[in-house]
C-alpha cells in the first residue's frame, strides 16, 4: 500500500488518503456490504425467476438466472477485498501469508 501513495500524492503508510483508522475500516467494508446487498438482490432474482415452471420456460428469464448465479459469485469473491493481502502490507482487513 505504501508503493502506490504517489498516485493519490499522501504519505504515510494510508492508502487512498485514508490517514486514519476509521477512514481505513470504511474503505474495507464498504465493498464488503455493496457485496451482501448484491448477493441478496441476486439470490432474489434467481429465487424469482426459478420458483415455476412457466417461469423457468421462459428465454428471459434462463438470461437473468444465469446473470444471477455469476453475479452471486462475483459479489463474494468481492466480499473478500482485503483478507488475502499479507498483513506486512498494513491494509485494513488483512489477513492473508507472504
Amino acid at each position: 500500500a505504501q508503493s502506490m501513495n504517489f498516485i493519490c500524492g499522501c504519505e504515510g503508510p494510508g492508502y487512498a488518503g485514508a490517514n486514519t483508522h476509521t477512514k481505513q475500516a470504511v474503505l474495507a467494508w464498504l465493498p464488503r456490504s455493496m457485496a451482501i446487498l448484491s448477493t441478496l438482490g441476486s439470490s432474489f432474482i434467481l429465487y424469482d425467476t426459478t420458483k415455476t415452471i412457466q417461469k423457468r420456460r421462459r428465454l428471459l428469464n434462463h438470461m437473468l438466472s444465469t446473470l444471477s448465479v455469476f453475479d452471486v459469485m462475483g459479489s463474494i469473491a468481492y466480499a473478500f477485498t482485503t483478507l488475502p493481502t499479507p498483513e506486512s502490507d498494513y491494509i485494513y482487513g488483512s489477513r492473508g501469508n507472504d
